[in-house]
């Protein structure tokens, strides 16, 4: 599945912000499939997506469909006639665009444990890789050896565990997927998962 198979929303009128700093998108959906939950995306491959709630999940291709959003000010490109394909909430847009970059940016590794930094920033504890520079505001709480032994598939639940050895693959920016999501969507740049079909 490419990028164009997603449910596509084309705008027909945009309504300034309210008050709160909502702008209202008016437009309609080619397809339903995968149009699963009132949160969402207006993808955009070149620059931010725009995030925001339908009011109503719509019933038909026919019904008008309202997004309300406040980024529209991110998308200069965002005016009537514009087409989005549409990312339902449950997945995050750098899961497309890990997954339609070319295959070679991805490294087969066995997961291992690895130092890890932790900080307490606003009052919550929290950990980055050691060589991480600290998020503005944090208080260095000092590096623990070996705490990272898990990372989470960023496809699927699959755990990639030290204890196990596991096998995955990693990204330049340090994103894991198993080795099953590997070859099922990124090798492919198949991004059905987004639509939960299993392809």
């Amino acid at each position: 599945m490419k990028l164009e198979d997603l449910p596509r929303f084309t705008v027909h009128e945009i309504h300034e912000a309210d008050p709160e700093g909502n702008s209202l998108i008016i437009g309609h959906f080619a397809d339903l499939r995968g149009v699963c939950g009132t949160h969402g995306y207006l993808y955009r491959a070149h620059g931010p997506s725009i995030m925001g709630d339908l009011e109503a999940i719509p019933t038909s291709i026919a019904e008008p469909v309202r997004f309300r959003t406040a980024d529209a000010g991110y998308a200069p490109d965002l005016k009537a006639g514009a087409a989005y394909p549409w990312l339902d909430g449950s997945w995050k847009p750098y899961h497309l665009k890990m997954v339609l970059s070319p295959a070679a940016r991805w490294q087969p590794r066995s997961f291992s444990a690895t130092p890890v930094r932790f900080f307490l920033l606003d009052g919550v504890t929290g950990w980055q890789p050691m060589d991480a520079t600290l998020p503005q505001g944090a208080t260095d709480l000092g590096v623990r050896s070996g705490d990272w032994n898990h990372a989470c598939c960023e496809l699927c639940p699959e755990q990639l565990e030290a204890a196990r050895s596991s096998e995955g693959y990693v990204d330049d920016d340090g994103r894991w997927i198993c080795a099953h999501c590997f070859e099922k969507y990124a090798k492919r740049n198949d991004i059905s998962f987004a639509i939960g079909n299993d392809g």
